[in-house]
């Protein structure tokens, strides 16, 4: 009987799902594959580009990179704290690493759930975890679009002579849509409206500017590392970097909102290599955006595996509280 009824739920299932699945994968190969075609129609002046590796600058944006990764993780364990669900500064770090794996799932929920499980299972409290991670994924959006606009805003190019005071502009607002507090507020607001419990994060003035600045400044050494990878590869002039950075940061953005591409893939690498086109040769734009992807997996993925041997999840569960 219960083979049966296995065979009756396979048949009943909804193919929705199915074709969903189909159109994530097929939208990411078209975006991957536009930026193939570029990179395989400009071979001959690939060729003939002036790339220069340089191994020291790329070590360096390496170790930027995973820099990078560290200290979200640490706000991360910052913020926990202050919703009263945190774990050992050791373990939330792991936690935190071990949960990117989930980024390369599509849907992405796997970034939020497996973190969720880990500290459900050491005991700590469901609605506040919820609140921890709705709280950081907002303010990870909102700092990486604020940093992104200030230093497009900054830049040289030539596009923005016209678009720097609505690129000013959005950047102020942001900026003070990014205060935690803020955010909280919209987070409770919406809880309400589905009839749930508000979450209260006791945030004070020196709590939102250390998370505030925090995400801001980490994302800012985010677009620093990428600079420095692409001129690991391609001479770029030092003027270029406000462009570059802001360009990579918003680029990934757009990858993260798109839930149908497992970190992004191929929407991220699509608007960045058209980004880079006012930069660089077509060929070595697509050439620098490839080798960047396999920059950024490299160091997640690494640094995930390292974390993961390191065994983090063996140390104490820490008291629970606030960390600050």
């Amino acid at each position: 009987m219960s083979g049966q009824a296995d065979l009756v739920d396979s048949e009943q299932r909804p193919r929705s799902s199915v074709w969903w699945q189909a159109l994530r994968w097929t939208l990411t190969c078209v975006f991957l594959g536009a930026v193939a075609w570029v990179l395989v129609e400009n071979w001959d002046e690939l060729k003939r580009a002036p790339l220069q590796w340089r191994p020291l600058l790329t070590g360096l944006a390496i170790v930027l990179m995973i820099a990078h990764l560290f200290f979200q993780a640490l706000l991360w364990h910052i913020l926990s704290g202050l919703a009263a669900c945190s774990l050992a500064c050791r373990k939330a770090v792991w936690s935190w690493h071990c949960s990117m794996l989930g980024k390369y799932v599509p849907g992405k929920m796997l970034l939020f759930v497996s973190r969720y499980l880990i500290y459900r299972r050491s005991g700590r409290s469901g609605g506040r975890i919820i609140a921890a991670l709705s709280v950081e994924a907002a303010l990870q959006m909102l700092c990486s679009a604020l940093v992104a606009l200030a230093l497009l805003g900054a830049s040289e190019a030539d596009w923005v002579q016209t678009w720097r005071p609505a690129l000013w502009t959005f950047a102020i607002i942001l900026a003070l849509a990014a205060n935690p507090r803020m955010v909280l507020l919209v987070i409770n607001t919406a809880r309400r409206l589905v009839r749930r419990e508000p979450i209260e994060i006791p945030l004070r003035l020196r709590h939102t500017a250390l998370l505030g600045l925090g995400y801001a400044a980490n994302y800012a050494l985010l677009a620093l590392a990428f600079w420095l990878f692409a001129t690991s590869l391609h001479p770029v002039e030092l003027h270029t970097a406000p462009y570059l950075g802001g360009a990579f940061l918003l680029a990934g953005l757009a990858g993260a909102l798109s839930l149908f591409a497992p970190a992004g893939l191929g929407v991220r690498d699509g608007l960045l290599m058209l980004a880079l086109f006012s930069l660089m040769p077509e060929g070595v734009a697509a050439a620098v955006v490839l080798a960047s992807r396999v920059w950024t997996t490299t160091a997640e993925l690494g640094a995930a595996a390292a974390w993961m041997g390191v065994g983090g999840g063996t140390g104490e569960d820490g008291g629970g509280g606030n960390s600050i």
